[in-house]
């Protein structure tokens, strides 16, 4: 299915976004926020387990293009960084080539990056007169520091893959023709564990990036005693005595 630039496409549990706009190097338009913000909600009420995010041809995304109605692009565009870091079930983005904007935080805001030896990063704002958007204001410095935030940020820099990799922002760097066998093979890591674990481990962990020692260690109590008793628990604990794999479902 086709929404203005943005491409979904389903395969076996998995939904693929793919932002489909090559020959403005994937740059989204006013109208793709909302559609994104859309379909990101439809995944996280779907019954698929999985979602990817990735650009069509050479690049992942040079972010939005800009508009004379400045309030509601921001508008849309906040939503979607919302509706995002809201999800509670995993995202995936594989990243190629020209990555910059808020296409970055985009892609900061999903739980594992997999790009290519040929990714360029850049948050690009302080070179256009603007200011981080897409929630890399708040994120960056959780993920890279304070320091390492003002070079991203307040410099504008270009960083290759093995920077992303060097800074930790990204799971895996890969050859561009490898990229596809690596999501892969990070799906079946996936399908192995529990996917209640994931979706409440990934619940638990950005809540208590806003939370007390004592808070989340009430947060984690109330949802640990929960997964004692869900199915995966019960086969986790079973298959431990059986000593066997555990089956999740």
């Amino acid at each position: 299915m086709i929404y203005m630039a943005i491409v979904k496409s389903i395969k076996e549990n998995v939904v693929y976004l793919t932002i489909t706009n090559p020959e403005k190097l994937n740059s989204l338009e006013p109208e793709d926020w909302g559609v994104m913000t859309s379909q990101l909600k439809e995944y996280e009420s779907g019954n698929e387990r999985f979602l990817v995010i990735r650009g069509d041809g050479d690049n992942f995304s040079t972010g939005a293009q800009l508009s004379t109605d400045t309030v509601s692009l921001m508008s849309d565009v906040t939503n979607m960084a919302k509706t995002l870091w809201s999800l509670n079930k995993p995202v995936i983005a594989l990243v190629d080539g020209l990555i910059v904007g808020a296409a970055t935080n985009l892609a900061l805001m999903c739980d594992f990056i997999i790009c290519s030896n040929e990714t360029k990063f850049i948050e690009i704002f302080a070179k256009r007169g603007l200011v981080i958007d897409f929630g890399g204001g708040w994120l960056l410095p959780r993920l890279v520091g304070l320091k390492n935030t003002n070079r991203l940020a307040l410099l504008a820099d270009s960083i290759d893959s093995k920077q992303l990799v060097e800074l930790g922002l990204v799971y895996k760097s890969v050859e561009k023709s490898d990229i596809d066998v690596e999501l892969n093979n990070l799906i079946k890591e996936l399908n192995a564990v529990s996917y209640n674990s994931i979706c409440q481990m990934k619940k638990m962990i950005r809540a208590g990036l806003e939370m007390s020692m004592d808070d989340y260690l009430d947060l984690e109590n109330n949802v640990q005693l929960k997964a004692f008793e869900h199915p995966d628990g019960i086969e986790g604990a079973m298959s431990f005595l059986e000593k066997r794999k555990p089956d999740f479902k």
